[in-house]
């Protein structure tokens, strides 16, 4: 008796594919363009003008729909705008950040050579290691170079290759990386932002044109040249 066929295993059904987000972006300025090359149409041709106004769609309305287009559009361009804002200030950031680290690793090791006492160590923040969290390292630096330019320790620093002018420029640069983090963080949020903004006023001039392109398939019916001139 010869051995069953196995039966082979299921095939499960391939997933659908995910449109990419510059696919979805590309179909949204596709549909804000198109939108406002109808409503152009629809407005300069006073046949179509007249035939819509009785379903309360005359010049003033069409108006409406062309200041939601123009929205859309302008919201649109924000954003792409503000994309490109997060990846610059990142990298100002990253590199703020490693400018400020490289001088406070030179200094605080040289800082704790010179201070061996907790009291010290404490007075200018060198006790424990350094943060690697952006707002307690830049509050252990700022105190670290505040102090450090203040006596009994300026004199000491000052002998010892780090006058008054160095420490500021140091403090300096833990500034400029507290800014840097800042307009990253203020590019991110307005990148988010200018998304929400452009997929509210999509979704507001999307609604609105549906409802105008159902009516005049309706209101030109019998005007087959007025609705192909319309819908190209």
């Amino acid at each position: 008796m010869s051995d069953p066929v196995p039966t082979p295993p299921a095939v499960p059904p391939s997933p659908l594919p995910v449109k990419e987000r510059a696919d979805q972006d590309q179909a949204k300025l596709d549909r804000i363009v198109a939108c406002g090359q109808k409503l152009a149409i629809a407005l300069g041709d006073a046949e179509i003008v007249a035939l819509l106004a009785p379903r309360g769609f005359d010049a003033a309305k069409l108006q409406a729909g062309v200041t939601l287009q123009q929205t859309a559009l302008a919201r649109f361009t924000a954003r792409q705008s503000a994309l490109k804002l997060p990846p610059q200030a990142s990298a100002a950031r990253e590199s703020a950040e490693a400018t400020a680290r490289e001088m406070y690793s030179e200094f605080r090791e040289n800082a704790r050579r010179l201070y061996k006492s907790s009291a010290d160590r404490a007075n200018l923040a060198l006790n424990g290691t350094v943060s690697k969290d952006t707002q307690k390292f830049i509050g252990m630096a700022t105190i670290s170079y505040t102090n450090a330019q203040k006596e009994p320790y300026a004199a000491v620093f000052a002998d010892n290759g780090y006058p008054a002018a160095y420490l500021a420029s140091a403090l300096a640069a833990v500034e400029a990386f507290k800014l840097a983090d800042q307009d990253q963080n203020a590019a991110i949020g307005a990148a988010t932002k200018t998304t929400a903004d452009r997929d509210a006023a999509f979704k507001e001039l999307d609604r609105w044109m549906k409802i105008f392109e159902r009516l005049t398939e309706t209101a030109l019916k019998h005007r087959p040249d007025l609705l192909k001139k319309l819908n190209g």
